[in-house]
């Protein structure tokens, strides 16, 4: 076994040509090989140039399959598990850089989100047919895995099906054998998709974290070259993967004996309720960096109201947890049915009401709802309060980093990205003019964040080594208010129905809309995206497949370009699962 110290795309198939194909053919030219990290585990890839496009830098997708009781850990795993993953090699001297492994949050985001949308080589244009290079890639210097994790979250999946999916309502149908496949339009598709079992996943972050662990294990085995000599992996987790981030890393050092350092990066993180929670009411009324009054004090103080039981309930969540299921695996009736209760009071009566009243972006407090930004995009393309939180941190530098004082982050020789506190490599970062998701928002302040952080390097200058007792000084409290920026046009993507407004969905469903390649074309678009608008009314014109303007006119793929040929709405495809928190689904056509 590899000792590792704590530390997609895909991918399957080509699109079928022939637009009668609605189904991915068997994947050809994958490599396969065994692992010898268990007995029946395989992994299977191929090389792409699909996102990073430099000569020279290799980059490689495909799945990691454990066989049914590989992953055991209280809770029998009696299904398989196939876990995608993309990897892109550094851009520059990936033999000797460190290497990052990247997960989104949710539970049950991808990580195509934030490969495509955030650090990733590329980001796809608003057609969904084709891409442009990153400016601030993450794999400049670093070597990067993409994984998706737990199994029936994004391309990682157990066993597959035939199914139809509604964009509109999100509403996916298994096809059997004696059910004829129905015809594609602009809000049906048909596609391949993974169980959608509940009981064929992970129930817990510890029980993922086992996964997780076999994952690079296997890995590893095929591509040692870019393992570090010193065999440290940092783990970059986004959002709920601040809850889910820590336990992995736990786990793998509890199995290897050998490590004695590593690195974690958390990016906007969901860490600890019970420390986190206060703070979303003062969030929403005026304690936000920009003076909004997202909801108004009635409002306000109903959520404040709610914080004594929300906290008494997170305790005897904990509680019970400590006393029926000590090793935290999430089999336990009891205490799943306490926590899952302290969970949706909490949310229902704090989060939802800033969701419902504030008429704001729940991830962008200075953009009204639905958000133009960050583009999902990628969806098509694959088609065809953090303070509190480091305070209550138990460590042994605890008592420095209560003494460290808030400095401006250089980002660059002209702009001041943030502040961060500071001490040793415990850090604390407030983005300016940035969402839930800073990589897209701003990508090279959170390039240089990320990249001194994985250097031991002091996140607001990059020069100074944080091997020693560095520490922050400065202004005492991070109270820079901002101006927010002007409300950007807003657009309906039609593969992410929550982008659209309720008159678009009616809309599309009545069959009045013109949707051009997933846009709904409307004043907002055509001004946006005139090229894209321009050429789908010139296919339409010319007799194409937009009939009374409600076929999505869709890419073929030939070989390894995508041409601009019209075809209809569905193509071969995966649906790509981001369904553990009710998020939309996406559908991706196997690249290897």
């Amino acid at each position: 076994m590899l000792s590792l110290s704590s530390s997609t795309a895909v991918l399957l198939s080509l699109w079928a040509a022939s637009t009668s194909a609605q189904f991915p053919a068997a994947p050809e030219g994958r490599k396969v090989l065994e692992s010898r990290s268990g007995e029946g585990v395989t992994i299977t890839y191929k090389e792409n140039t699909l996102c990073e496009t430099r000569p020279g830098v290799k980059s490689y997708a495909g799945h990691v399959y454990l066989p049914p009781g590989t992953a055991d850990l209280g809770q029998g795993q009696d299904y398989p598990i196939n876990s995608f993953f993309w990897f892109f090699e550094a851009r520059n001297n990936p033999e000797s850089t460190p290497l990052t492994i990247w997960l989104n949050g949710g539970p049950g985001s991808s990580s195509m989100a934030g490969l495509f949308t955030e650090n990733g080589p590329c980001q796809v244009n608003a057609d969904s047919n084709s891409t442009r290079p990153a400016e601030w890639s993450w794999n400049d210097n670093v070597n990067i895995l993409y994984f998706e994790q737990p199994v029936q979250v994004g391309f990682s999946y157990d066993t597959l099906q035939n199914v139809t999916r509604d964009l509109v309502t999100g509403r996916v149908t298994l096809l059997n054998d004696t059910t004829p496949t129905p015809e594609q339009n602009s809000t049906l598709l048909t596609g391949t998709f993974l169980s959608r079992e509940p009981n064929n996943t992970a129930s817990g972050s510890v029980n993922g974290a086992v996964t997780s662990w076999h994952f690079p294990q296997s890995w590893f085995q095929e591509f040692p070259h870019y393992l570090p000599n010193d065999t440290r992996i940092s783990l970059a987790a986004q959002s709920y993967g601040g809850r889910y981030g820590p336990a992995m890393m736990s786990f793998w050092e509890a199995q290897n004996q050998r490590i004695e350092n590593g690195t974690w990066d958390g990016v906007s993180g969901c860490i600890n309720p019970y420390v986190q929670s206060p703070y979303y009411p003062q969030q929403a009324f005026r304690n936000n960096g920009f003076g909004i009054e997202a909801v108004n004090e009635t409002i306000y103080n109903a959520m404040a109201s709610s914080i004594p039981s929300c906290l008494s309930r997170i305790q005897s969540c904990r509680d019970l947890a400590a006393i029926f299921e000590p090793s935290k695996l999430g089999i336990n009736t009891t205490v799943n049915s306490a926590c899952a209760a302290a969970e949706t009071y909490c949310h229902d009566n704090i989060v939802t009401s800033y969701i419902q009243y504030s008429g704001i972006d729940y991830y962008d407090i200075s953009t009204q709802s639905p958000p133009p930004f960050p583009a999902g995009f990628h969806q098509g393309f694959l088609n065809r309060d953090g303070d509190a939180v480091a305070k209550a941190i138990s460590w042994t530098g605890a008592d420095g980093y209560a003494s460290a004082q808030y400095a401006k982050i250089q980002t660059n020789e002209s702009y001041v990205g943030g502040l961060v506190r500071q001490y040793g490599n415990l850090s604390y970062v407030r983005t300016y003019q940035a969402g839930h998701a800073i990589p897209a928002y701003q990508p090279e302040t959170a390039y240089r964040i990320f990249t001194r952080a994985l250097f031991n390097l002091d996140i607001a200058t990059g020069t100074q080594s944080t091997a020693g007792e560095y520490v922050t000084t400065g202004r005492m409290e991070p109270d820079v208010q901002l101006v927010p920026g002007g409300q950007e046009l807003t657009y309906c993507y039609t593969y992410a129905a929550g982008s659209c407004y309720d008159w678009q969905i009616e809309a599309i469903q009545n069959g009045t809309a013109e949707i051009c390649e997933w846009l709904f074309v409307d004043q907002n678009s055509t001004a946006l995206f005139p090229e894209i608008v321009a050429k789908c009314r010139q296919d339409w014109g010319q007799g194409g497949n937009g009939m009374n303007g409600t076929m999505n006119v869709r890419p073929t793929y030939t070989g390894a370009l995508f041409t601009g040929g019209a075809a209809r709405v569905g193509k071969s495809g995966l649906l790509m699962a981001l369904a553990w928190s009710g998020m939309s689904l996406a559908v991706l056509a196997y690249l290897l």
